[in-house]
């Protein structure tokens, strides 16, 4: 596609440019097609900035992937698209700083409702009016290291519903508002070696799913934390080297799914997991030293029980030989990773 040429119906409403390789900047007349709404830009390695110009205000997806010289995006490019709804960048490792909100009028509404940053390596610190983004409902940032913390008053986004924070290796600390996102639902932190602690003033209280996973530096949660979150119904924790015994907190009696995985130094199981009174679903999963459940037991409302890569309690699981299984038998679904699997209702399902 010959630079500043393109031949295309106004009528286009999805545009995929794809191993351009010697494409620079985009076709300028891309923003003549006044009733394109998706855009894919993938793998167009001599692309190094996009034109605002060539930017159709009709569109409402825009995907930019593996444009690994790419290293502008237009200044004005969320203010001046208000209609665009997804955004997705990733694999863009020369992008240093995302596009600042500008001159918004007070009756200009950005309508964006997904924010995904993928494998930005040299992604500066966000801007901090991009709390002006009032129709986000979901935002993941996967693999950008020079991000090292989120500007204080950032988060106050209104409708905000799932955040997902992935391999961000030097990012050291959360916002302090983050308790104040009482629409978050889903709520994941994982692959963050530097995050020290959560914010003082604790975790969104409406948070339905929380995912915490290999942060080695973070401080536990503390009972009082997790308790406020009163509507928290599936918890994944895991990827620590120092619990010997979990849990050390009191844990919402809403849980009703619990997955406990690559704890290494996990030896035992609280007496506390019985106080669950809604769990319906638990998983251990890569635990070398957990040797045993409670001697309590394990709650009557448990519909399934999964066991991974966990060989001192697997063994001690076995169906009527083992010393744990009075424990577990009243389970309907039992799945071990020997390939023992004992469903009296359903066929157990591995995920994670």
């Amino acid at each position: 596609m010959p630079n500043g040429e393109v031949g295309l119906p106004t009528s286009l409403e999805y545009l995929e440019i794809k191993d351009c390789e010697k494409m620079e900047n985009l076709p300028p007349r891309l923003h003549n097609l006044t009733s394109l709404r998706k855009l894919v830009i993938t793998h167009c390695q001599g692309l190094v900035s996009l034109s605002q110009m060539t930017l159709p205000a009709t569109l409402k997806f825009l995907k930019i992937g593996n444009c690994t010289n790419l290293k502008f995006l237009p200044e004005e490019m969320m203010s001046s698209n208000t209609s665009l709804e997804k955004l997705m960048i990733g694999g863009c490792p020369s992008l240093t700083s995302f596009p600042r909100i500008l001159g918004l009028s007070t009756t200009t509404t950005i309508k964006l409702m997904e924010l995904h940053i993928l494998d930005c390596q040299n992604l500066e610190p966000l801007p901090e009016n991009l709390r002006l983004l009032t129709s986000l409902q979901l935002l993941r940032i996967s693999g950008c290291p020079r991000l090292v913390s989120f500007p204080e008053g950032w988060f106050p986004i209104t409708h905000l519903r799932v955040v997902s924070i992935r391999g961000c290796k030097n990012l050291n600390r959360l916002p302090n508002q983050l308790h104040s996102l009482t629409s978050i639902q889903k709520l994941e932190i994982k692959n963050c070696p530097n995050l020290v602690s959560f914010p003082e003033r604790g975790l969104p209280t409406n948070c339905k799913s929380l995912r915490i996973m290999d942060c080695e530096k973070l401080e536990p949660l503390t009972s009082m934390a997790l308790q406020r979150l009163t509507s928290l119904r599936d918890f994944t924790v895991g990827g620590f080297s120092g619990p010997i015994s979990f849990p050390k907190w009191m844990l919402p009696t809403t849980l009703t799914s619990l997955y406990i995985k690559r704890l290494l130094n996990l030896e035992a199981l609280s007496d506390g997991l019985h106080n669950l009174t809604s769990i319906q679903r638990l998983t251990i999963s890569e635990c070398p030293k957990l040797a045993s459940l409670p001697e309590d037991g394990l709650p009557t409302t448990l519909r399934s029980i999964c066991i991974w890569k966990c060989p001192l309690l697997s063994k001690r699981c076995q169906k009527e030989t083992g010393e744990d299984w009075p424990k577990i038998a009243h389970i309907p679904c039992i799945g071990l990773d020997d390939g023992g699997i004992y469903s009296r209702e359903v066929q157990m399902q591995h995920h994670f």
